[in-house]
């Protein structure tokens, strides 16, 4: 490899000056010097090619780095859940039905008719009932069907302890299926900056498993069956069971769970005037989940009536919560702008990376700095280009003596 030779310079003017001369009374310019290294310029043509792509393939579409982005506002989410009575067989076939199954929890099954417990963007499904009945609850206490009012505080019953009435009734039991509860979850999102409203028909989707896999696909503008699935499938996008032990040494179908439905919306990078949604599930570790309601009656034997009784349900089941998040936009200069500026600024450092493999790396290093660096002073480019033109005319008189010998 061969450097080319640079113009005559004179004598470092600054060598014998003081640091103060070398600091302040300087200017430092840029000259570009074209180095021919193929070396050299492999690796800055790789630099600059990386950074393209970077920047206009991941930064500015994947990552929808053209957006101005926001969280959705004014969301809500309406869970409706019931029996599937079409997946409903005799419960003969479950095993934790059956008598001989693990005690002490060989509980048997009874089937729980009653809605679905259902609040604000949740919903419980029962998985084991507890019903137990106590006695002497006092006359003038006033019960009804769901409370009493009184003034005495020897009515208050402490539903969470040990209640200081007489034990009467207990029942225990499993609720067969609960797996094949079906759920259809009706869910909108609003965005400030796109001034629109979406619901979920208007928006197409899919429930992922914890590795990413689709496991269902919720098309845009379907039928009414498109959108729902059942208590199972969520079991099985989270990677949860009822049937597992945790870590109580009891299974959750005894002990209950809670489940994590995130929403996630966003505007997919291919289809920017579209709204596409992600459904995933998880379980919360080490969780159980049940929900206490008194009634002053007898449910296990409702005929008997001579006095009042108090009777508390304990259900265990799987709670499932849906959160929604995300980040949605629209097309916004400033921010485009902003990561294109970011992209210069990484050429402008590949560029610097470039040059210190240059002048610190390669075997040419050394003249490689001798022909960038070049110290002058305004005298010594006074005398350099005065002994250009003098090389200049003797040239041009050689060139002149030559031609007149020649005629």
């Amino acid at each position: 490899m061969r450097i080319l030779p640079q113009p005559i310079s004179p004598k470092d003017p600054l060598r014998n000056t003081s640091w103060f001369t070398n600091t302040f009374t300087t200017y430092n310019t840029f000259a570009i010097i074209k180095v021919k290294d193929y070396r050299l310029g492999l690796i800055n043509l790789a630099a600059v090619f990386m950074i393209l792509i970077y920047v206009a393939v991941y930064q500015l579409l994947y990552s929808r780095g053209y957006m101005k982005l926001e969280s959705p506002t004014a969301g809500s989410v309406r869970v409706s859940a019931r029996f599937n009575f079409n997946q409903f067989n005799s419960m003969d076939v479950l095993e934790y039905c059956q008598k001989q199954y693990r005690s002490p929890y060989n509980l048997g099954c009874k089937y729980v008719n009653l809605p679905t417990i259902t609040d604000e963007s949740s919903v419980l499904i029962p998985t084991r009932v507890n019903i137990t009945v106590y006695d002497r609850v006092k006359k003038d206490c006033q019960p009804t069907s769901q409370t009493w009012l009184s003034t005495d505080p020897s009515c208050l019953v402490d539903l969470y302890g040990t209640p200081n009435v007489k034990f009467v009734n207990q029942s225990n039991f499993y609720n067969p299926f609960p797996e094949k509860y079906t759920f259809i979850v009706d869910h909108n999102i609003r965005g400030y900056l796109t001034k629109t409203t979406v619901g979920y028909m208007e928006m197409d989707g899919e429930l992922v498993d914890v590795n990413g896999d689709i496991i269902k696909v919720f098309p845009k503008n379907g039928n009414t069956n498109d959108y729902i699935f059942d208590l199972e499938t969520l079991l099985n996008a989270s990677g949860a069971s009822l049937d597992k032990m945790e870590s109580k040494g009891k299974s959750f179908r005894y002990e209950g769970m809670v489940l994590l439905v995130v929403l996630e919306y966003v505007n997919p990078w291919w289809k920017p005037y579209a709204t596409h949604y992600t459904m995933s599930s998880q379980m919360v570790p080490s969780s159980e989940y049940k929900l206490l309601q008194s009634h002053f009656i007898d449910l296990l034997n409702p005929e008997n009536t001579s006095h009042p009784k108090l009777t508390l349900v304990n259900y265990h089941g799987v709670k499932v919560f849906f959160k929604q998040t995300g980040s949605i936009g629209t097309f916004n200069l400033s921010e485009t702008l902003i990561n294109i500026v970011a992209g210069l600024a990484l050429l402008s450092l590949s560029g610097t990376v470039v040059e210190l493999i240059m002048l610190n790396f390669m075997p040419e290093k050394g003249d490689y700095y001798d022909a960038k660096y070049r110290v002058v002073d305004r005298d010594g480019l006074r005398r350099e280009e005065e002994e250009e033109e003098k090389i200049t005319l003797r040239e041009v008189s050689g060139s002149s003596v030559t031609l007149n010998h020649q005629k």
